[in-house]
């Protein structure tokens, strides 16, 4: 038997009609399985699961209809074609409803019937059977389709947080400065519009602090350029500390730092640059033990006059930081 070769069970409790019939199937090109009643016929089934079972309706101990019962619980898409030796019509709805697939009477004076039978079953068969792997194929391609567009939103999604760090990094780059990690001159001229824009829509006091480190130049001249970011740092550090939560602070210059503190008095703001020149007075500067090196700012303290132009604050601001280096430095006037 070949590996195409189809294969068909044929159930009855008569041997001759057995014989006849698988003597006819053979000549079709079946591989014949004969099962003389329904017992024996279950067996074989369970053992071969034939492309084919051709079964009796009336037998003795297993009927056609138990068959038909296991049959199609066990392989549903296997064709069964009873055929039998009534011809009630209640006997062929019976075997239709157990899952015949066709039902044919006998005796069988033409074998025509029988072949379009077997041929129609066996059609329906393959069919069912094609869009079974056709149906597999397209659950796979979901699958892997599914997989595949999971992964792409993935990183697509990986792209776009990435994107939106560096979008994030570029814009914290392009507000700070590098030294001290404050924000630098260019955004504290954006922030200054917008702080007094506010402070004139509600009536709300602010106020400046503008400050220098005093003698700056001679001392990088002294300790070098690294010692003297490192003062630089130092100072950046001691203002975030001291600064309130709406404050802000920037490196205005080179050694001046700026803070604009909104909702503030002048007073308040004093008390603020306070606190600071007093700790970045009594720091040491010095890395190396046993050496004591102290620096001080000069700081220029101004409240916004409703009205008046940004840069009218900022220059009365500088006045007074110069007043205060002027009359000694390492004090604020304001």
């Amino acid at each position: 038997m070949h590996d195409d070769t189809l294969s068909v069970l044929i159930i009855d409790d008569e041997p001759l009609i057995l014989e006849t019939l698988g003597e006819y199937m053979e000549e079709r090109g079946f591989h014949v399985l004969l099962a003389e009643g329904g017992r024996e016929g279950l067996r074989l089934f369970s053992t071969y699961y034939p492309d084919l079972v051709l079964v009796d309706l009336r037998m003795p101990e297993v009927d056609g209809l138990e068959v038909l019962d296991v049959v199609v619980r066990q392989a549903p898409n296997i064709p069964v074609i009873v055929v039998s030796g009534t011809g009630v019509i209640q006997d062929a709805i019976d075997a239709l409803r157990f899952g015949a697939w066709d039902f044919i009477t006998k005796p069988m004076g033409n074998f025509g019937v029988l072949d379009h039978a077997v041929s129609r079953s066996l059609e329906r068969s393959r069919l069912i059977r094609e869009n079974t792997l056709y149906q597999k194929h397209l659950e796979d391609e979901v699958h892997l389709r599914t997989i595949d567009l999971e992964r792409e939103i993935t990183e697509r999604k990986e792209i776009e947080e990435r994107l939106r760090q560096s979008e994030q990094k570029f814009r914290e780059l392009s507000i700070k400065d590098g030294l001290t990690g404050l924000h630098n001159a260019r955004y504290f001229f954006s922030q200054i519009e917008s702080e007094l824009e506010r402070s004139s829509r509600y009536g709300h006091p602010l106020a400046l602090i503008l400050m220098d480190i005093d003698d700056f130049k001679k001392y990088n001249d002294t300790y070098g350029h690294l010692q003297g970011d490192a003062v630089l740092v130092c100072l950046a550090e001691i203002i975030l500390k001291m600064v309130r939560k709406n404050d802000t602070a920037y490196r205005y210059g080179g050694e001046e730092f700026v803070i604009i503190l909104p909702e503030t008095e002048v007073q308040e703001a004093v008390a603020v640059a306070e606190r600071i020149r007093t700790l970045f007075a009594a720091t040491n500067q010095c890395t190396k033990e046993g050496m004591y090196v102290f620096k001080t700012v000069s700081v220029g303290v101004t409240e916004y006059i409703p009205g008046e132009k940004s840069s009218h604050l900022i220059e009365r601001a500088d006045q007074k930081m110069y007043a205060a280096r002027a009359q000694g430095k390492n004090r604020i006037v304001f």
